[in-house]
Parts: structure tokens; C-alpha cells; sequence
């Protein structure tokens, strides 16, 4: 059985929105590069 401190609870949760954040980021970008620049009204 392992011990989980608060505080690597937290890096771990920490980590996965970074994560999360990157992907978005990322197929925003591919979306972009594949489509060109969007019209802001859709």
C-alpha cells in the first residue's frame, strides 16, 4: 500500500490540466494550420 500526501495528490490533478491544456492547444492549432483563418461570426 503507498501513501499519497495531499501535496503529490494535488501535482498529479495539476499535471492533468496542464495536459489537458496542451491538447487543446494543440488541436487549435491543427484546426487552424488545416483550415486557415475562421470567420470570428460562426
Amino acid at each position: 500500500m503507498q501513501i499519497v500526501t495531499s501535496w503529490m495528490e494535488q501535482g498529479t490533478e495539476q499535471g492533468i490540466d496542464q495536459g489537458i491544456q496542451l491538447e487543446k492547444h494543440l488541436i487549435v492549432r491543427l484546426i487552424k494550420r488545416k483550415l486557415g483563418k475562421l470567420d470570428p461570426k460562426f
